[in-house]
């Protein structure tokens, strides 16, 4: 099975936004977004995503980085594939729960320090080529950056 998910870095001075998941046991954060409905443009998704988990409007900015999340499950292989853009926050401050996504899977939101970002169990682990485009200049130069997404321990899944 293959699913393509879409995700925004969304900057405000020196914080990045990001949605702490819990799944098989653990917590971790990770870029706003989701899964692409079929039919749906990219661009429409993250709109679409974003809204829902934060309650931001946003304008979509260069696609920076493009990973692979290849795990093995009993039903058999899943490969997601993860496209990261630039997005840019058009007014208001993100609303925990907007869209009423924020459950048992997808319960905080917080502004994260770009320093403190090391110090975080964060999915997919790209944090130096992050920082490392932040810290650069936004570039609109896509970074792919292969099957990054690593298996979290005790789990073959991420």
């Amino acid at each position: 099975m293959i699913k393509v998910r879409v995700a925004a870095i969304i900057l405000s001075e020196d914080k990045l936004l990001l949605v702490r998941h819990r799944r098989r046991g653990r917590s971790y954060w990770t870029f706003p977004g989701g899964g692409v409905i079929e039919g749906e443009t990219l661009e429409r998704c993250l709109y679409r995503e974003i809204e829902e988990e934060t309650g931001l409007r946003v304008i979509m900015g260069p696609l920076l980085f493009v990973t692979d999340t290849i795990s093995d499950e009993e039903a058999g292989v899943v490969h997601i594939i993860n496209l990261i853009f630039r997005a840019y926050s058009q007014e208001g401050a993100p609303i925990v729960g907007y869209g009423k996504q924020i459950d048992e899977l997808n319960d905080e939101m917080a502004w994260i320090p770009l320093g403190a970002l090391s110090t975080l169990d964060f999915y997919p682990p790209i944090t130096e080529a992050l920082l490392g485009v932040l810290g650069h200049g936004v570039s609109t130069t896509t970074n792919y950056l292969g099957n990054v997404w690593k298996t979290m321990e005790g789990s073959n899944n991420p």
